[in-house]
This record gives structure tokens, C-alpha cells and sequence, in this order.
């Protein structure tokens, strides 16, 4: 009996085609991959399953309608699933964005996602621009659904903005930020409500949602600051900036936003 697999320096590839159909969904359980019959299953004695383990390898993820494609390397992964009816735990290492990405999760009954019901969840990962647990539930039909709390802290605003919005390149420094969220994901939008922000010492509150669609990323949301130190802005070394010009909305024309869509309002007493 085989409790355990290797894959040494694999190449792995995520894709959503032309037509919006992927790689991993088919008309039958993914579970067969295990159980040919999961209807014979005995309850009482549920099959074995084990343990993977990725070496140094590389996961590639192609979302041909979206025109996006992101890749993870250095990939060191152990996935343990012991039993049918048992959870799941991933721990290991991967290099996103250029950083080390460190993560531990749960799945509390991944057999129930490939059936499209509901799983708790539970995942933690550090970097040094973000460090985040986000825990919920999943759903994996129609398309991939979380929702749950989100808590973050950040060395850096900006890094951890740019962690997620790569596009994003040089802005403002407004310094060390830590909070709370309710979020929420559905296929290609990533939702943060009931937001609770504090950059340095200064608190806001809001809402925030991020679309990763075709072309271009688009960012909308509201968030309010008791009191803004806008000295980071002025200051700022955007690539385009024209600090020279007294017209506000010049100055920020030509900024590195050019990729991104962003409606996103600030307030402060």
C-alpha cells in the first residue's frame, strides 16, 4: 500500500482556456482519482489516502479570459491527507513576487469540496511585506468561493499593496499597517468589508474590493481616517509624478496607475 509520493522538481499547470473550461473540474468527482466508486465507500473503514510532498518545484496558473498568469516557484510543499473523512494540512515554502512565501493551512473536510459543499478552512502565510491568517469557509462549485475573517500586518502599506497589485510600482510610504476584515472571494474579485485600518497611529475604517479581470486590475472602495498625514503623498516618488504643477489632477495623470483602474475615495474628519 502506497501512503506517501514525491515529486521532484515537478512543473504544475493551472489553466483556464479560451473558453472558460479548466484543467481540473470534469463531469466526474475528483475523487475517482481515489475511490473509483465513492458510493461503495464503507463509512466504517474509509479508504487510506497519505501524503504528497513537492521538491523544489514549479506551479504555473493561466487564466487565458482574464489575460493573467501567475507562477510560484521554489516550491516546497507537504500536503497530507490521511484518510477520506479526515482534513487536509498544507505546510511549506514558495516564491511569489519575488518573496518567500511561508504557509500553513487546513481544510476541515476537503472531500466535501469536490462534492460542491462547504468546508471550514483555516490558512496562515508570512512574507516579509504581509504576514495574514484568513479563516472560513470554501466552496468550490460554481467556481472557487471563500469567505471568513481576514487579519494582516504589514512592515509597509505600500509593500503589502503591491504584494497584492504587482502593477502597482513606487507611491507613497505611509508606514507599518495592521487590521482586521470581513472577505470574501469570488472567481476574480477579492472583497475586504468591515475593514479595521491602523497605519502608524492613525485608524480608518472601510471597504475595499480588487478585480483581477482582463487587461487591466480595477480597485474600488471608500475608506475613512479619523486624521491623514498627507505629507507622504506630496512627497512622493510616483515614476511621472509632476511635482512641479499646481493642478492636482495633472499631478497624478501620469501616475503608474496607468494598468489599474482605481475609484477609490479617502475621508477624514
Amino acid at each position: 500500500e502506497v501512503t506517501s509520493v514525491a515529486l521532484i522538481e515537478p512543473r504544475i499547470a493551472i489553466t483556464i482556456d479560451g473558453l472558460g473550461r479548466s484543467n481540473w473540474r470534469t463531469n466526474d468527482s475528483i475523487l475517482t482519482l481515489f475511490v473509483p466508486d465513492e458510493r461503495r465507500v464503507d463509512p466504517q473503514r474509509p479508504p487510506r489516502l497519505g501524503q504528497l510532498d513537492i521538491v523544489n518545484g514549479q506551479i504555473v496558473y493561466r487564466d487565458v479570459p482574464a489575460q493573467r498568469r501567475t507562477v510560484l516557484s521554489r516550491v516546497d510543499l507537504g500536503i497530507a491527507w490521511p484518510r477520506l473523512d479526515s482534513r487536509l494540512s498544507i505546510t511549506g515554502r514558495v516564491r511569489h513576487n519575488g518573496e518567500d512565501l511561508t504557509i500553513n493551512g487546513t481544510v476541515a473536510r476537503p472531500a466535501a469540496l469536490f462534492r460542491s459543499e462547504i468546508s471550514p478552512y483555516d490558512l496562515t502565510f508570512d512574507t516579509s511585506s504581509l504576514r495574514a491568517r484568513a479563516t472560513g469557509e470554501l466552496l468550490t462549485a460554481p467556481g472557487l468561493r471563500a469567505e471568513g475573517r481576514f487579519e494582516f500586518s504589514s512592515p509597509s502599506l505600500r509593500r503589502m499593496t503591491q504584494w497584492f497589485v504587482p502593477e502597482l510600482t513606487g507611491g507613497p510610504d505611509t508606514g507599518a499597517a495592521q487590521g482586521t476584515a470581513r472577505m470574501s472571494l469570488r472567481e476574480r474579485t477579492l472583497t475586504f468589508e468591515q475593514i479595521a485600518l491602523t497605519v502608524e497611529r492613525t485608524r480608518g475604517e472601510g471597504v475595499l474590493a480588487l478585480t483581477f479581470d482582463a487587461e487591466r486590475t480595477k480597485i474600488q472602495g471608500t475608506l475613512d481616517f479619523g486624521q491623514i498625514d498627507v505629507t507622504p503623498y506630496l512627497s512622493t516618488n510616483w515614476p511621472g509624478w509632476n511635482a512641479t504643477t499646481t493642478d492636482a489632477a495633472e499631478a497624478v495623470r501620469r501616475d503608474p496607475l496607468g494598468a489599474i483602474d482605481v475609484d477609490l475615495r479617502i475621508s477624514s474628519n
